[in-house]
């Protein structure tokens, strides 16, 4: 099982730029250079894993400041991953993009291993730049011109690439634990949506067909936002990625959740007037805490 991410080029390697202070908390999952740039993760038949090279520590140490600012149980999640890849940047596979794969031990025959695999894009980036860019590529492809602006403080390189890893991590946990089918998942995020795809591979932005439910009280963005009603999302979705598809719902709530936004001073989205979702309180409370809460207990 496999899916992409939107990543924006202008790769910056940030290897001396400040981290967020996050206390070193190893292990830490495998890390690795994609050895082989023929690697096909869609591939059914005679499906070959990837294979590791040496990592250069400017990599190295960036994934490693990023998984230690990650929540708790997100790390302990992130240490299931078989490996963490950085990806040439040449790889022809969704060019410029990273993604997460399960393998399918029913049509891969293998053993369900689980990847994240980075684009070199995915490095140097403040967090506040990392999610504007992401959100907006998400609006860009529904077709709307509204534009978002992220605030965060303190802004830094490590939460930037954390929010990449743990959305690519989520999608593969989603499959690897069959996280459609937990109980909790069911009850307090599945009632958003009129119903939930049954696919192997994501790409950006794509709703396959998914729509929100009448009870949701929210527009889909494939539907059309106005800022009061892109606002309105941001109570009940971590995002407006979020608001695309049931998949995307749970992965950017877990992404939320590795963030740790608890212990920032700012997270908030501005839209073009001035109007801000505080993103950082709206956590606390109401429906999108319960998601939170839901996503916290499969973790």
């Amino acid at each position: 099982m496999i899916r992409f991410s939107f990543l924006a080029f202008g790769f910056v390697l940030a290897a001396g730029s400040a981290y967020a202070q996050c206390n070193s908390n190893p292990p830490y999952p495998t890390t690795c250079y994609l050895a082989d740039p023929t690697y096909d993760p869609e591939r059914r038949g005679n499906y070959v894993p990837p294979t590791c090279s040496a990592l250069g520590t400017g990599y190295d140490s960036q994934i490693k400041a990023a998984f230690d600012c990650a929540h708790p149980r997100v790390q302990q999640d992130l240490r299931k991953l078989s490996a963490i890849f950085v990806l040439p940047q040449n790889y022809p596979v969704g060019a410029g993009k990273s993604f997460g794969m399960w393998e399918n031990p029913t049509n891969q025959h293998v053993a369900g291993r689980s990847y994240i695999f980075l684009s070199q894009n995915a490095f140097g980036k403040s967090l506040s730049r990392a999610e504007s860019e992401t959100q907006n590529a998400v609006l860009a492809a529904t077709g709307n011109s509204l534009r978002v602006q992220y605030q965060v403080v303190p802004d830094a390189g490590a939460l930037g690439l954390l929010s990449v890893m743990a959305h690519e991590a989520a999608h593969a946990k989603w499959y690897r634990d069959g996280v459609a089918r937990a109980s909790c998942y069911v009850n307090r995020i599945r009632p958003f949506w009129t119903g939930v795809p049954n696919r192997k591979w994501v790409e950006f932005a794509d709703d396959a067909g998914s729509d929100h439910a009448p009870a949701s009280g929210t527009r889909h963005p494939k539907r059309g936002l106005n800022e009061g009603q892109l606002h309105s999302l941001y109570p009940r979705f971590a995002s407006v990625f979020a608001a695309i598809s049931p998949e995307e719902d749970f992965v950017e709530t877990y992404k939320l959740i590795a963030l740790a936004p608890t212990r920032l001073t700012t997270f908030q989205m501005t839209t073009p007037t001035g109007a801000s979702s505080n993103i950082k309180s709206l956590m606390t409370t109401g429906r999108l805490k319960t998601k939170i809460d839901c996503v916290l207990g499969l973790l």
